[in-house]
């Protein structure tokens, strides 16, 4: 900890991204990544599947990588961590026409703000998804080596 500010890991800011994402519904941006990184798809071809802009595409794309450090640890941490965040029921339920009501706390709120709100009201949840994403990679590495893989 350096001045009160706790420092994450990449993988943990990576893993917040997509979890926050997660939370509030955006397949879309996931499968996107998950396109890009892992079946090496151009961004105009991913856009047009999800029906985003190339431009959206590529400012997702170089979030994740600047919070990796690197487009080959990025690869590795969608890779890996998508099985497991693919999994995770959105907290947030869409009521009428570009709003969205939060499933914990109760609130309706515009669209836009729900990742805001997810990161400022519900971070406890967030750090309880990243903590077990980040669990069951461990035993996800623990596993190939004792079966003699290098793969972790």
């Amino acid at each position: 900890m350096l001045w009160g500010i706790v420092l994450k890991s990449s993988i943990e800011a990576v893993l917040e991204y997509l979890v926050v994402k997660a939370l509030v519904g955006r397949t879309d941006v996931l499968n996107a990544l998950q396109e890009y990184f892992i079946m090496n798809r151009s961004p105009s071809v991913i856009a047009t599947r999800y029906g985003l802009s190339k431009h959206q595409v590529r400012g997702y794309v170089q979030r994740v990588v600047e919070k990796a450090g690197s487009i080959v640890k990025a690869r590795v941490i969608v890779r890996k961590s998508t099985p497991y965040i693919s999994r995770i029921r959105p907290i947030v339920r869409h009521t009428s026409y570009g709003m969205v009501r939060c499933l914990v706390c109760g609130d309706e709120m515009p669209a836009i703000v729900s990742e805001d709100h997810v990161r400022k009201h519900h971070q406890g949840l967030v750090e309880e998804y990243v903590a077990t994403v980040i669990q069951l990679l461990k035993r996800e590495v623990l596993k190939s080596r004792a079966k003699g893989g290098i793969d972790a």
